[in-house]
């Protein structure tokens, strides 16, 4: 009796050692299984495989371009462009709106090419409405793309006049207010009113020894307004931008630009 429950006993651990074992061995087949699935996965790709893509991408392109052959044409750093913004712009712009500009007349970007149709495009980047103390109001433009025969590029560029007026960083500000008091001052100041009439509205005579004293006189208030406009200004908000619709801008390339010479 003994005997047989040994022997049941020793069946028994023997099973269990097998299923142990074969439990294990699953495991590690699934192991085994995730790691190459892994490595596939994060595998890099080898060269071979690139240049065959590389040649589908070109058999696919030749399919839509067959047998053409495309140069490209170097526009120079300084080359300039005469435009005529499509939009009002002034200080009260929201900042980000997008501008556009386009060329007066077409370009010759070649010699033995039809000219061709210039749009710069861009952003209002900055705007700073006029404030005390005279100071004037400012536009600040960033150019980002030149469109050339309907193809877009990146394009790095200066607006470098407004109505031939220079313009400094792409920013566009209003005259100073102490120069438009200034003006102000120099056209309807003392002098000018003297000379239209040297009695100023009364009946007097002047002769050849009197008119000179006059006119000294009316100079000499005229230089003091002059002088003072500027401080009178400091008490004063400064001009708003305004500029038109269809208004001349000259914008300069600031780094040579290729583009397709179609």
């Amino acid at each position: 009796m003994k005997r047989i429950i040994i022997l049941l006993l020793l069946l028994a651990s023997l099973f269990s050692q097998l299923t142990v074992a074969k439990a294990e061995q699953i495991t590690y087949k699934v192991k085994e299984i995730d790691k190459t699935q892994t490595a596939f996965i994060h595998r890099p790709m080898p060269q071979e495989e690139i240049s065959e893509k590389a040649k589908n991408i070109e058999s696919g392109a030749n399919s839509i371009l067959p047998d053409m052959e495309f140069e490209t044409v170097k526009l120079e750093k300084g080359r300039k462009f005469i435009v005529v913004s499509e939009q009002n712009l002034n200080n009260g712009n929201v900042e980000g709106i997008p501008v556009r500009f386009e060329s007066v007349q077409k370009e010759y970007l070649t010699y033995d090419k039809k000219p061709s149709k210039i749009v710069f495009k861009g952003k209002i980047e900055k705007t700073h409405k006029p404030r005390m103390m005279g100071k004037s109001g400012t536009v600040k433009i960033a150019l980002e793309k030149i469109t050339v025969d309907s193809i877009t590029y990146p394009v790095t560029a200066l607006i470098s006049k407004i109505d031939n007026k220079k313009v400094f960083f792409n920013t566009i500000g209003a005259s100073p207010c102490y120069l438009s008091n200034l003006a102000d001052a120099a056209n309807n100041g003392v002098i000018h009113s003297t000379l239209k009439d040297p009695c100023g509205g009364t009946t007097c005579t002047t002769n050849t020894y009197t008119k000179p004293l006059v006119f000294l006189g009316a100079a000499a208030l005229q230089l003091a307004d002059l002088m003072l406009s500027p401080f009178v200004a400091v008490t004063r908000k400064g001009n708003d931008v305004d500029i038109p619709l269809n208004t001349y801008f000259e914008i300069k390339l600031d780094k040579d630009l290729y583009v397709l010479n179609i």
